[in-house]
């Protein structure tokens, strides 16, 4: 009986062995899983941030294009008004003088 129990011990002893290193390989391998889901996370992440920040510059880049686009139509506009201001000038410039002129000359005949 004594080398039942001995054997029983042994076994008992080769089981727990069995777990404990079972055990530590899972550990191991939760580990392991950790870290590639953390690194696989942080991939993403980057994957992420890059794609949004390339989307904020072409939108930036668009916006500007249209602020260029849209000054240049404003700068249009002001030259024309600008120029027809003038015209209008010169006209009533022209008919001032002719008026200032004949109100000079009628004053003095």
């Amino acid at each position: 009986m004594d080398v039942s129990m001995e054997e029983v011990i042994k076994n008992i002893i080769h089981i727990d062995k069995n777990a404990a290193e079972l055990k530590r390989n899972f550990d191991k391998e939760l580990e392991e899983r950790k870290k590639k889901v953390k690194e696989e996370i942080e991939h993403l992440r980057v994957q992420i941030v890059e794609s949004e920040l390339k989307k904020i510059k072409n939108k930036e880049k668009e916006e500007e294009e249209k602020a260029l686009v849209d000054a240049e139509a404003i700068k249009a506009q002001s030259y024309k008004i600008c120029e027809e201001m003038q015209r209008k000038f010169e006209k009533q410039k022209c008919e001032l003088v002719k008026e200032i002129f004949n109100h000079i000359f009628m004053q003095s005949a």
